[in-house]
């Protein structure tokens, strides 16, 4: 199957999601729709659930799909082939199964890349972590200890704000807290 998203390696149970009844290939990054409910991942703006555990046959009379959501599992997802993207990079959600380098501010969070991808090798699958503990950049600002964090840029974090919250895009939660250096790295728990 062309730009699945494969499990690597299983820490966890999946848990069980509400669905309707349209057609989802295994390994589609999933979005939460709903109390209970996920749909396919559509794009920025999606709070992810995780990842479909199975295919969801359109019209079978199944209501209920297996996600996985962590903690610890790692997933090889499809990146394009040309652009390097280091070791321990925040990716974003690029297409239903998808990953890229961070962007910008409003950039829907999938993972850290678990191992570096080099330009133009031909690779299409890298390994991504969905949650755990991790050493990430800020921006120069204070942010507390606790707070909740999503994607400023490249590679660089910021604190989840009142506005970001229609995006759906916070992702993790800082435990240290920054000061006003101009660029600051600090640990990161992130996850579903």
């Amino acid at each position: 199957m062309t730009n699945e998203t494969t499990l690597v390696l299983k820490r966890s149970e999946p848990i069980d999601f509400i669905v309707t009844e349209t057609a989802m290939e295994k390994g589609t990054i999933c979005k939460l729709s709903g109390p209970r409910g996920v749909a396919a991942n559509a794009g920025t703006g999606d709070v992810i659930a995780g990842i479909a555990r199975r295919e969801k046959i359109a019209g079978d009379g199944r209501t209920r799909l297996s996600i996985f959501t962590g903690p610890g599992d790692i997933f090889r997802m499809t990146a394009a082939a040309g652009p390097t993207i280091a070791a321990g990079s925040i990716v974003a959600v690029s297409g239903p199964r998808g990953v890229a380098p961070s962007a910008a501010d409003g950039d829907v969070f999938a993972g850290i890349l678990a191992r570096e991808k080099i330009a133009s090798d031909g690779r299409t699958q890298v390994p991504v972590f969905i949650d755990g503990v991790f050493d990430c950049t800020f921006t120069g600002t204070v942010v507390p200890q606790g707070s909740q964090v999503s994607i400023s840029g490249p590679n660089i974090l910021k604190i989840f704000t009142a506005g970001d919250s229609e995006d759906g895009v916070a992702f993790g939660k800082l435990l240290e807290t920054t000061t006003a250096v101009s660029l600051e790295v600090n640990q990161v728990q992130i996850g579903r």
